[in-house]
Parts: structure tokens; C-alpha cells; sequence
């Protein structure tokens, strides 16, 4: 179905999402729930730095590298594949995964100048 209206949805999608979001009431929930989905991997980024922390030692090189490694597996996979199958090309794919790892990488850089062991 998708590949029969491709034109049509390609040229109709911002209207339709529009639409779609207004008719359900789901405009007001987007932002917030992306919010709490950043801040949780946030949470989730720095709990991993806790947890390596003893092993490979506390410090922003630390941070990097878990910051690095959940950014590309994050990243790598779906945008691979969207690069394989999808129809944006492999451009956008390429840069959503630069998105993910830089991201990744300074959010848990950020975390960790915030985390303190408890005494």
C-alpha cells in the first residue's frame, strides 16, 4: 500500500501527520514524551558509566568510549537498514548516525562531569 500512494504520501505527509496529531489529540503529548525518552537514555547512559566505572577507571575517556559503544548500537543497525531498504537513500542515514553516537558520546560526557560516587 505504501509503495502504491508513495507520491501522494510523500507530498501529503506533513499535512497528514498534521492531521493525524490534531484529530487524536496527540499534538500536546510529541514533545513531552520525547523528553522523557531523551532523559531516560540519559539516565540509562550515566548508569552505564557507573557501572564501568570501577573496571576501566572514572574520567571523561570512560565516558567517551561507553558513550561511543551505545551510540553504535544505537545508530548502526536500523540506520544500515534504512540505508539498504529504505527510500531516503544514504545520506540521511548516515548522518542519524552520526546523530546517534555524537549524541551518545557527549550526553554521557555531560552525565558523568555530574556524577559523584557516594562517600
Amino acid at each position: 500500500m505504501i509503495h502504491v500512494e508513495a507520491g501522494i504520501v510523500a507530498t501529503n505527509y506533513p499535512r497528514l501527520l498534521e492531521r493525524i496529531y490534531r484529530e487524536r489529540g496527540l499534538r500536546d503529548l510529541v514533545m513531552p514524551s520525547v523528553w522523557a525518552a531523551v532523559c531516560l537514555a540519559g539516565i540509562g547512559l550515566v548508569w552505564l558509566y557507573a557501572a564501568v566505572r570501577p573496571r576501566l577507571g572514572p574520567g571523561p575517556g570512560t565516558a567517551l568510549k561507553v558513550g561511543i559503544v551505545v551510540g553504535l548500537f544505537m545508530g548502526v543497525p536500523d540506520n544500515v537498514a534504512n540505508a539498504a531498504w529504505g527510500l531516503s537513500g544514504g545520506y540521511l542515514p548516515t548522518m542519524w548516525m552520526i546523530e546517534h553516537v555524537v549524541g551518545c558520546a557527549l550526553g554521557t560526557l555531560v552525565g558523568a562531569w555530574f556524577y559523584r560516587e557516594a562517600a
